[in-house]
């Protein structure tokens, strides 16, 4: 595989994870369960729905996120050292995403159980 193909990989498995990142937020802070409750963790991610509401505010940050992909792509490729910063930053950003998938689901689990 290039490593340009190797990159986009990553920024398609990024959005995926933004994506499932979105879905489940709206999941968790829309349904409610006597015994647990679910709120905002990121606190400019709280601010922004406060602000816009909940799906303004998800539609909000997928869009900011897909430009950034785009932006970090287009930087990628001015030179190598670019595209190394840019790859190991998108490692670690679908790590974290990842994580935070797993914590967002894990938590819809048990407000719906």
């Amino acid at each position: 595989m290039g490593a340009n193909k190797l990159l986009l990989s990553i920024f398609g498995i990024l959005y995926l994870l933004v994506i499932g990142d979105c879905v489940s937020t709206y999941l968790c802070l829309t349904t409610f369960n006597d015994g647990y409750t679910a709120w905002e963790g990121n606190l400019v991610s709280a601010w922004l729905f406060q602000q816009l509401g909940l799906i303004p505010g998800l539609g909000a940050m997928l869009v900011a996120k897909a430009l950034g992909i785009v932006i970090l792509n287009v930087l990628s490729k001015r030179s190598r050292s670019n595209y190394v910063v840019v790859l190991v930053g998108m490692i670690g950003a679908v790590l974290i995403t990842g994580y935070v998938n797993y914590n967002n689901w894990y938590v819809y689990s048990h407000l719906i159980s």
